[in-house]
This record gives structure tokens, sequence and C-alpha cells, in this order.
């Protein structure tokens, strides 16, 4: 099985709602969401405006056409993102990459793709001129912070946060630096 990293277009919001709706449903069993997790992230709003404006990625299997991974990248932080102290904290929204939503269907889990849609975000922001890439994922899920960490990305702290689609949990926030600060 092999998967096309490409970025989604704004005719496949259903194939990429769908997506996400599995794997809301399939995160619920991997145990380490005390809460579980009800599904409203990301919301139609956010998928859409991020399929039309080129930032969300897809890992689609070529023999079949069907999506099996997402992730979103764009220039919105959530508010407690204004509270780390971040290794360029000069840096503007505008010079960044936030990442939000990286998705894999179990089935497609292990293989690669993840990473990928990771590199493919890098790549594009890279291309760009941005100068750092940020996100967070929650405590426990140790697959994305293995990803996370072989790309580069270095842990900045952990701090309680809540999302409304899981609840209360530990995040561990990390930043990929692109271009260091000038001197």
């Amino acid at each position: 099985m092999k998967a096309i990293i490409r970025k989604g277009r704004p005719e496949e919001f259903d194939a990429v709602r769908k997506l996400y709706d599995i794997c809301s449903v399939e995160v619920n069993e991997w145990g380490w969401l005390p809460n579980g997790c009800t599904g409203t992230f990301p919301g139609d709003a956010l998928v859409r405006r991020s399929l039309s404006e080129g930032g969300l990625f897809v890992a689609e299997i070529s023999e079949t056409g069907e999506l099996v991974g997402a992730i979103i990248a764009n220039h919105d932080a959530v508010p407690e993102y204004k509270d780390v102290v971040w290794q360029r904290r000069d840096l503007e929204d505008a010079e960044l990459y936030n990442l939000h939503a990286l998705r894999m269907l179990k089935k497609c889990q292990g293989r690669g793709f993840a990473r990928a849609l990771m590199q493919a975000v890098i790549e594009d922001a890279r291309e760009q001129g941005l100068k750092a890439l940020r996100l967070d994922t929650v405590m426990g899920n140790d697959a994305a912070v293995n990803i996370y960490t072989k790309l580069g990305f270095q842990e900045i702290c952990r701090r309680d946060m809540h999302y409304d689609d899981i609840g209360r949990v530990v995040c561990i926030f990390f930043e990929l630096l692109l271009q260091k600060e000038k001197k």
C-alpha cells in the first residue's frame, strides 16, 4: 500500500469530514484520552477554510484514492499558545505554521504516512519562507511524540489544557525552527 501526500481540494470536503469522523471514533480505542473524544475538532468551518486556503494536507492511497490521513497547517494559534515560552518568541503568527488535527486511520498507522504528511508540511513551510512550526499533542500519544522528535521538533513544555472535543488533558508543546534567529 502506497500513499500520495498532497494538499486537499475543496471538493473533497465530504471525504475529509468522513476521515476526521472515523478517526474521532478510533481515537477512543487508544486509551490515552482520559475523557474520550467527542469528534468536534476540527469543525466543518475550519476544514472548509483549510481546504480552500491550501492548508489541509492529505494522505491518499494511490491504488484506491481513499483518503486515510490529514493535517491542517495555518497561522491560527489557540489562545494558550500566547503564554508558551517558545524558542522564537519574536515571531508573529504570519511567520509560522501552527499544526492541527494530525489524524491517520488505524488501518494505515505504522506505515510512515503520518511522518510523510509532516514532512510535506515542513517542506511547504520552508518554500513559503516560514521560520517555525508549532503544535501540541496529548501526553500519552507516544506515536505522535516519536514522529515529532524524529523530525527535529523540540519539546517546549507540558501544561494542562482544555479542548472542547477531549476535555482537560496534559499537552506537550513542540516547536521546529526552520530559520535561526538573526543576531
